[in-house]
């Protein structure tokens, strides 16, 4: 009889683990966006956060390469993405940081992931030669992250480039 309600017991604390681990919220996360950009010989993009809400949180800083695909007979040509993520980065109070994502002659997009809306988050084209900018695209505004821009960003955490066509 101790066994019986010994193993009940059991099976009743792993399921109440399961059902609260399950209807765990995962944190809200924050997608910035800088729309397809083509750089420039010695151009880069810079991508800068400034972390003014004073609750420390998380930013991963990302880029879609593009790459040429098949063009129709109007010239439209069709571009072939596929995403690349830094690893999260703790930021606090006060904290500013920045990412260099695309490098000179390509076409992509900037992206950054927070965990708070209530930052700043600006995009430029840089001079790599000699650090001026020359085009500042500005203030970039949010978006909620869907489930599929979380499970993308969970598979390039393990080191997975993900392609799909935006």
């Amino acid at each position: 009889m101790r066994k019986s309600i010994a193993i009940a017991l059991s099976i009743s604390l792993t399921l109440i683990t399961f059902v609260s681990t399950a209807h765990a919220q995962p944190p809200e996360r924050y997608f910035y966006n800088t729309g397809v950009v083509k750089l420039g010989p010695n151009q880069i993009l810079r991508l800068t956060i400034d972390w003014g809400d004073g609750m420390v949180g998380q930013v991963r800083f990302g880029r879609t390469m593009y790459t040429p695909g098949p063009c129709n007979a109007d010239g439209v040509c069709k571009l072939a993405g596929s995403n690349m993520y830094t690893g999260a980065t703790t930021l606090a109070q006060g904290d500013v940081a920045s990412c260099d994502v695309l490098a000179a002659g390509t076409y992509g997009r900037g992206i950054v992931v927070t965990t708070s809306q209530r930052v700043q988050v600006s995009a430029a084209i840089v001079d790599a030669t000699t650090g001026t900018t020359k085009v500042l695209i500005g203030l970039l505004l949010p978006a909620k992250i869907t489930l599929t821009e979380v499970l993308i960003s969970r598979l390039d955490e393990k080191g997975m480039t993900v392609r799909r066509a935006l």
